[in-house]
């Protein structure tokens, strides 16, 4: 993704400003992240781009010799962020009830073949209650108990609303009708949990149309990784071959055969 067309190098000279500890590219055309790059906010003064300036929160000076090991430049990032800034980014995705919760976009719209004037929030996936419900991936959520849903913070809102209840009634477009199902939680409904877009690093190839400035849905930022790799989500190791009549070697999980080659 390019957050800033036609003024990166202005991009990465204040980035290289706000943290001149890490290295640069021969030419000092790019800084080079040791790591992936997902979730952390640098601070500094500020991030240039041609939408807006955005602030940042500097952390008091500590009196403790400045380090570049990669744990204490987490930490430091850690204690200096800006919780406005964070507050101010576009909900990406939302969980709530086993149901994953995306906006319905324009382009999602054309994609599955949707009315373009539909306004709500498409499922992806639902398991546990959700599922229970009736709902399924593909409907487009338009109410939340009689209260109206347009966009992912306005359904987060709702839930909050409903958090304590053990029930309440989801109103869904499906296949162009309107549907209402009833989510219930014997131990309470509980509000949505919400994340944002996945950080970018300064000059990255955007990895969709244009959908505004950049910095609405992205941090952006040159350094830190915050998630584990590989992730633990494609991490399956195949169960080992083993000898028919062989003692268990772990609790059970039902029959053999449903995991393991029987030699």
């Amino acid at each position: 993704m390019v957050p800033v067309p036609g003024n990166i190098a202005q991009n990465q000279i204040n980035t290289r400003q706000a943290f001149p500890q890490l290295p640069v590219q021969s030419g000092g055309q790019n800084l080079i992240p040791p790591k992936p790059l997902r979730s952390l906010i640098q601070k500094g003064p500020f991030v240039q781009n041609n939408f807006r300036n955005v602030a940042l929160q500097t952390a008091t000076p500590q009196a403790a010799p400045p380090s570049n090991t990669q744990e204490e430049l987490l930490l430091k990032q850690q204690t200096g962020l800006n919780q406005e800034l964070v507050n101010s980014l576009k909900f990406y995705e939302a969980h709530w009830q086993g149901a994953d919760i995306m906006d319905l976009t324009a382009e999602l719209k054309q994609q599955l073949n949707y009315p373009m004037d539909l306004v709500g929030l498409i499922i992806g996936e639902v398991t546990l209650n959700s599922l229970v419900s009736g709902m399924m991936g593909g409907d487009v959520i338009l109410a939340v108990d009689g209260m109206r849903v347009e966009n992912l913070r306005q359904f987060k809102d709702a839930t909050q609303v409903i958090k304590g209840n053990t029930s309440a009634k989801v109103k869904v477009w499906r296949s162009g009708k309107e549907m209402t199902f009833e989510v219930k939680a014997s131990d309470g409904l509980g509000f949505a949990q919400v994340e944002s877009a996945p950080m970018i690093k300064p000059g990255e190839a955007r990895p969709h149309p244009h959908r505004g400035a950049c910095t609405d849905c992205h941090l952006v930022r040159a350094v830190i990784n915050a998630e584990i790799q590989p992730d633990p989500d494609d991490v399956i190791l195949q169960p080992l071959p083993i000898t028919a009549g062989a003692k268990n070697p772990h609790e059970d999980r039902g029959p053999c055969q449903a995991c393991h080659v029987i030699k």
